[in-house]
């Protein structure tokens, strides 16, 4: 097996990085999306710690723009909980202010 690059992971983090907010746009992964996310995934390019970097940031970003005005709707903690579910990410990997919103 080829050893993968470092230009070659920033590259597939990136990728990675700028889908997710798309995919999750609409707050459901459709097929498509679904296999695209799954491509990147299993490329053999990131490692485990760099699709654990890009989920926890995301799920940060979306964090920092849910609670940016000091208030918590009931649709932005279910915003939270789909991108949760949608990307499987575990409870026991939620950074503690999101399992807190979520109930974790």
């Amino acid at each position: 097996m080829p050893q993968v690059t470092a230009e070659e992971r920033a590259r597939a983090k990136a990728l990675l990085v700028r889908f997710l907010p798309r995919a999750m746009a609409d707050g459901v992964l459709d097929e498509v999306e679904k296999l695209h996310l799954h491509a990147i995934l299993t490329s053999g390019v990131l490692t485990k710690d760099d699709v654990q970097e890009v989920f926890r940031n995301y799920l940060l970003q979306v964090h920092q723009e849910i609670t940016a005005d000091g208030k918590l709707t009931l649709a932005e903690v279910v915003r939270l909980r789909t991108v949760i579910t949608e990307l499987r990410i575990p409870q026991s990997f939620l950074p503690p202010e999101i399992a807190l919103i979520v109930g974790g």
